[in-house]
């Protein structure tokens, strides 16, 4: 069997670990930000997660072009590790 060689500077340190949970009721999606409190010492940079749609129409017929977006707000939040090499995500 091959001897498994470890890398004094690997080029990749990563893992993901993927929970998922169906809260019961109508939970607030807003309500995820009272977790900074719990996670705050170790992940104290906090960004909020938008979620928007865009949408665009060329019409070669008319020589037009459109375009809209549609904000349709908050989806969650990323908190970040000082060094911002940890990251968790939390979103509904």
């Amino acid at each position: 069997m091959a001897k498994i060689q470890l890398l004094t500077n690997p080029p990749i340190t990563e893992a993901l670990i993927d929970l998922r949970i169906k809260p019961e009721g109508n939970f607030p999606i807003d309500e995820l930000d009272d977790l900074a409190i719990l996670i705050g010492s170790n992940y104290p940079l906090k960004e909020r997660r938008e979620i928007f749609t865009s949408q665009f129409e060329i019409s070669p017929k008319e020589q037009k072009v459109s375009q809209s977006t549609h904000k349709q707000g908050l989806n969650g939040y990323f908190f970040t590790s000082e060094d911002r090499k940890d990251l968790v995500q939390f979103s509904g």
